[in-house]
């Protein structure tokens, strides 16, 4: 499915006005192709609801399944995009050595720079989706997405710094700019969105769990100490998590499921496992 934004054909309309002709046209098309090459590997690999939304700043693609399938899988698709475009700029680079024409160079430079550099790790890049998938392998959700958002915003610093040094050259390109200042703002937004990123992971888990009838659990044992949200923190999106409850001395006081830590949130707000607990308990009585 292909779904428009309203502010699309307004920009095509603006960017042909200012003078972007032939070479930004070949370059949208191509940007497509990119999105397109996501979708077909995963089609391919049993995805079927895949989305391309096509907006101003490019095309992206999306799928409620695509939560669901395993590393491998992913890694596959996120790599899809960048691979078709390589791929495609060798072919017109040997067609541009028997062909002189515009049309090859531009497709040549355009596929190579695309495939080349979506695989920076910055938002939203498909660098940055590879970079995450490797991290959640290692740690939890929460340092994961750390590293990913600060990775991002070093990568935008970076891109504008070079920009600037354009600047003070006497070379003005305006789409660096642009570039360094989308990333460096998505990284930004992207920090304050943890929380959700894990609630949303826990919700879609009944989902993996109703289709694969198992799922891996992991026992940690945690501090009364330790508020809703801190122990939210703990948890990834491939485990269900059951947290042992110990005081100072390491006696267990109770155990709490990953479920009722989001229960609780919504319920008595960000309170420690303590309060939670006596809650609890009261509740039962």
């Amino acid at each position: 499915m292909i779904k428009i934004s309203k502010y699309f054909i307004p920009y095509i309309l603006i960017m042909f006005m200012v003078g972007f002709h032939k070479s930004f046209f070949i370059s949208l098309f191509w940007v497509f192709v990119h999105e397109f090459s996501h979708a077909l590997m995963a089609k391919f690999l049993g995805v079927k609801k895949v989305k391309i939304k096509i907006t101003p700043i490019g095309f992206s693609m999306t799928g409620d399944e695509l939560k669901d399938i395993s590393f491998a899988k992913e890694v596959a698709i996120v790599i899809a995009g960048p691979a078709a475009n390589i791929i495609i700029a060798l072919i017109f680079y040997l067609l541009y050595k028997s062909y002189h024409f515009d049309i090859f160079e531009i497709s040549m430079k355009t596929n190579l720079v695309l495939g080349c550099f979506n695989l920076l790790p910055a938002l939203p890049l498909d660098g940055s989706r590879l970079l995450n998938l490797c991290l959640q392998r290692k740690y939890t959700c929460k340092k994961a997405h750390k590293i990913k958002v600060n990775t991002s915003m070093i990568i935008g610093a970076l891109i504008f710094s070079y920009f600037i040094f354009l600047v003070f050259n006497k070379i003005l390109n305006i789409s660096l700019g642009l570039l360094s200042f989308f990333i460096i703002n998505i990284s930004y937004k992207e920090k304050g969105r943890i929380v959700y990123i894990i609630i949303g992971d826990i919700m879609k888990k009944k989902v993996k769990f109703l289709k694969n009838r198992c799922i891996e659990n992991k026992s940690l044992c945690i501090s009364y100490k330790y508020t809703l949200l801190e122990t939210l923190s703990l948890i990834d999106k491939n485990k269900y998590y059951t947290f042992v409850v110990l005081e100072d001395d390491m006696k267990v006081i109770d155990i709490v499921y990953e479920q009722e830590i989001i229960e609780g949130l919504k319920s008595y707000g960000n309170i420690t496992l303590d309060e939670y607990i006596i809650i609890r308990q009261g509740n039962k009585l």
